[in-house]
């Protein structure tokens, strides 16, 4: 499932032998593995450890202010560490040096969701698609961007385009399951998490999610049968407590504001 939306790296350079981190950060000055650096941030940063990458990033930027590859990798670094603001504002330079690409639209877009300002992120995510109108994590964006403000019924067929290109993407496909439930569709929902919830690589989130669509089909039953297989009889029935009152409110806010964070998290 998709917790979060995840910018792709470059591929990483391969390290082997004894080489520690400080014998890496030591090179990038001398340039015996490379002279750039950028192989190495890009490692780091696809290994987890973005504080270091991004400061590798800020070290070549004072010399190649304006490379594009660069500026992508230090917002991304930024991204990464949580800090959205400041990953807007980095994203925003590279727009600037690029003149616009989905590079650049997809990062203000991520970082304009983090901030809650999904309207504002939906619009990055459309620029990009018309540039592109398969790039998957711009599909993806705008079907959030849409659910946020809910308009699910508009995000399905952007899920659904993401979902032709990525079929076995079970995360993607758990979203739109999320997305089928929040545009009233229980059935179309317990349907998608019930190709998904069982496979080898699922996850308790996605039955715990199955539950939750048979709970707003109004089948208690197979709700606590199928949320049991992970939790408590009594996580169970507290749930099941919440799900009742949630199904009978009207409209869908509390839906929405019940499993949004499981989508953009």
């Amino acid at each position: 499932m998709i917790k979060r939306i995840i910018l792709s790296l470059a591929t990483a350079l391969s390290l082997s032998g004894c080489i520690s981190l400080s014998d890496l950060s030591s090179n990038i000055e001398t340039g015996l593995i490379d002279p750039k650096g950028m192989k190495v941030a890009a490692a780091l940063l696809k290994n987890g450890d973005a504080g270091t990458a991004a400061g590798i990033y800020e070290k070549l930027l004072n010399d190649q202010p304006t490379n594009e590859d660069l500026l992508y990798g230090h917002a991304t670094a930024i991204y990464e560490q949580g800090k959205y603001r400041d990953a807007l504002i980095a994203y925003e330079k590279l727009n600037a040096e690029t003149g616009g690409n989905c590079d650049a639209f997809v990062g203000m877009g991520n970082s304009h969701l983090k901030l809650g300002r999904p309207t504002v992120a939906g619009s990055f995510f459309a620029q990009c698609l018309m540039d592109e109108n398969d790039h998957d994590v711009a599909l993806l964006g705008r079907a959030i961007s849409f659910d946020a403000i809910g308009k699910s019924n508009e995000a399905l067929a952007f899920y659904q385009k993401a979902i032709s290109q990525n079929p076995q993407d079970l995360g993607l496909r758990n979203n739109y399951g999320l997305s089928l439930l929040m545009a009233g569709q229980a059935q179309a929902a317990i349907n998608e998490f019930g190709e998904i919830a069982f496979s080898e690589f699922s996850t308790v989130q996605m039955r715990q999610n199955l539950a939750l669509a048979y709970a707003m089909a109004g089948d208690t039953g197979a709700a606590e049968k199928v949320a049991g297989l992970d939790l408590s009889s009594q996580r169970v029935a507290n749930n099941m407590k919440i799900y009742e009152y949630v199904r009978n409110l009207p409209g869908n806010e509390a839906l929405k504001s019940l499993i949004f964070q499981g989508i953009v998290q």
